[in-house]
């Protein structure tokens, strides 16, 4: 029962002291305004620039995302592949785990779009044959920080009996994402020496 007055008052003398020096460190802030106006300019700086840093690479990785999706795989078929057997390969692609959706092209439909981009629409005419494949546009899922994962589905696709030739320009993904964590990297060292200024600056005030 003794120790309870003792406790409250070491409780009371322990707060009133916090409290008195509190009151001291306002006023003596409060008689130096320009110094303080700069000691808290400067930890708002340190403190939203870290912050600013992170949001605008957040941003970056949203707008990426949307870059992936013009990543496209083509398949260009053996000539002797028939329309069912790509339809078949189509469906199977579909449900790979790393593919988000696959379009088939066929002759027809890649005759028409050679003409308009090529510019020998006369020259064609004079084919016997249409020499062009059927072609399978893959739409791969890309994996932040791993890139790779999208050359070895390139490969994986390319060993099918009926491709002939699977085509992927993936550099540029690689280099994004490369670009992006050299970024992260940089925004954590910034930060940790910015929070040690700003230790440094508020022991200092203090």
């Amino acid at each position: 029962m003794r120790n309870s007055p003792q406790k409250s008052s070491r409780l009371r003398s322990y707060f009133g002291h916090h409290a008195r020096v509190s009151l001291a460190s306002l006023g003596r802030l409060y008689a130096q305004p320009i110094a303080t106006i700069m000691t808290t300019a400067v930890i708002s700086i340190a403190l939203a620039l870290p912050v600013g840093l992170y949001i605008a690479l957040a941003n970056v990785g949203q707008v990426s995302t949307g870059w992936d999706d013009s990543t496209q795989i083509s398949l260009f078929l053996h000539t002797h592949a028939q329309q069912s057997d790509a339809q078949k390969l189509m469906r199977r692609l579909e449900k790979h785990k790393d593919i988000k959706k696959v379009e088939l092209i066929d002759k027809e439909k890649g005759l028409k779009q050679f003409k308009k981009t090529s510019g020998f629409g006369d020259a064609l005419k004079y084919l016997d044959a249409n020499p062009l494949p059927i072609v399978l546009v893959v739409h791969p899922r890309i994996h932040p920080g791993q890139p790779d994962r999208a050359t070895k589905l390139v490969n994986d696709l390319s060993k099918n009996k009926l491709v002939e030739i699977a085509q992927l320009d993936v550099q540029w993904v690689k280099r994004l994402y490369t670009l992006l964590e050299i970024a992260n990297r940089s925004i954590l060292v910034i930060s940790s020496m910015l929070a040690i200024a700003v230790l440094l600056v508020i022991g200092n005030t203090i």
